[in-house]
């Protein structure tokens, strides 16, 4: 066999071993990415999800999705499951995600909001927490007779000075957590901030 067709069949060679190696690397990636991209093709109303307690058992599917981000105050590994449908909260659509770790058991709606970077950040911001307080509130059907709520800022002041509770929020980054107590069963309503956005989740403890 003369040089110029070694040449040609090694060339050969490691152009196969290259595709062979683009095919299996590309492979791997869409299934890593499968695992973490779910398909919503339906949506579903609050009202049926939220209280789930065994989601084996549960006639809606869920995925596993470690890369999902709760309110920093709940103590979560990898132990994430996200609904797979939109989840309707009257007039907002967010999604559910199940947090089934050892200690700490709970259902999360999740929904977001985006600030004007032309108005009041503080207004905004409290403009959301108002309306989505309101809602759970009248998920949760709350009275004037009813036990007044607990409330919680996480996180340090950036500065001395006393600041509106929609700027610590936001420029400080910290948490506010509201928890309310119904029938012997106990909801979390937070706020925080993640990058340009106003994270709002409504949380039933299992």
């Amino acid at each position: 066999m003369d040089k110029n067709k070694k040449i040609l069949i090694l060339l050969i060679t490691i152009a196969i071993i290259i595709i062979t190696l683009t095919i299996i690397f590309t492979t791997k990636k869409q299934s890593k990415k499968e695992e973490t991209t779910i398909e919503k093709t339906e949506t579903v109303d609050i009202s049926s999800v939220l209280e789930i307690e065994n989601i084996e058992k549960s006639k809606y599917k869920t995925t596993k999705n470690k890369n999902a981000e709760i309110a920093s105050k709940y103590l979560v590994t990898y132990n994430i499951y996200e609904l797979n449908a939109n989840v309707e909260f009257i007039d907002t659509i967010g999604k559910m995600l199940y947090i089934r770790e050892d200690n700490e058991k709970i259902n999360v709606f999740q929904t977001e909001y985006k600030l004007d970077k032309y108005e009041s950040i503080n207004s905004q911001v409290e403009e959301i927490i108002r309306d989505f307080e309101e809602m759970c509130k009248s998920y949760l059907n709350i009275s004037e007779e009813d036990k007044k709520p607990t409330e919680i800022l996480y996180g340090e002041p950036s500065q001395k000075e006393e600041i509106p509770l929609g700027e610590s929020i936001y420029n400080d980054n910290r948490l506010y957590s509201k928890t309310y107590e119904k029938e012997e069963k106990t909801y979390d309503i937070n706020f925080y901030r993640n990058g340009e956005k106003i994270i709002c989740e409504f949380v039933y403890e299992v």
